[in-house]
């Protein structure tokens, strides 16, 4: 499988994240799941602190991963005080929800990123990095990041390494959900970068 860069990939990520827009059917759940992320944004905002993940990042991974359940795993919603089943296989048990968490963070190198070099590209660079780049070998844009918005295209891996195309993704994706969140609570925003002209040509 091709080596994904962030370099690689940031003028596609630059380009979708402006063009997206999150459509109308999906935005009561969006409202209701950020509302329900950013009440309970304590526990992210401490992960954050002991990670340098930003929170926003870790909400999404949560509810995608596990319907932010916290006796539930970041890294592919098993129960973190059990061995996990799904992949990642092999990992725990654990302490606690947030030692399960930092691990999980850990694997694809989300706690290496650097505090000041996050921004809404990064972020969904590494959270599509998080789940896997599986989707780029049928040329389809992530379900994982951009269900719920104009950019996805069909789609979905239904079990590890199980793809349909005639399936479609209906969890909300982490861009989407990553406006919502915002919007509901602006401190957990991330900077984004301008598109350079060149690049939106």
């Amino acid at each position: 499988m091709p080596s994904f860069s962030f370099a690689g990939l940031r003028e596609e990520i630059l380009r979708n994240w402006a063009a997206m827009k999150v459509l109308p059917q999906f935005m009561p759940a969006l409202d209701r799941t950020a509302l329900r992320l950013v009440a309970d944004k304590a526990r992210y905002l401490s992960l954050e602190k002991r990670t340098t993940v930003p929170a926003l990042v870790t909400m999404v991974i949560a509810e995608r991963e596990s319907g932010a359940d916290p006796r539930k795993s970041l890294a592919q919603g098993d129960r973190w005080d059990r061995v996990s089943a799904h992949v990642p296989k092999g990992r725990g048990p654990f302490r606690s929800w947030e030692d399960a968490a930092v691990d999980a963070l850990a694997i694809d190198g989300l706690d290496k990123v650097g505090r000041d070099n996050w921004t809404i590209e990064r972020a969904l660079y590494q959270l599509e990095k998080y789940n896997g780049f599986g989707y780029r070998r049928y040329g389809l844009p992530s379900a994982y990041i951009w269900a719920s918005t104009t950019i996805y295209q069909g789609g979905k891996f239904i079990a590890d390494g199980k793809f349909s195309r005639s399936v479609r993704d209906t969890q909300l994706g982490v861009a989407a959900l990553m406006t919502r969140i915002v919007h509901a609570d602006s401190a957990l925003a991330l900077p984004s970068e301008p598109i350079n002209p060149r690049e939106a040509a």
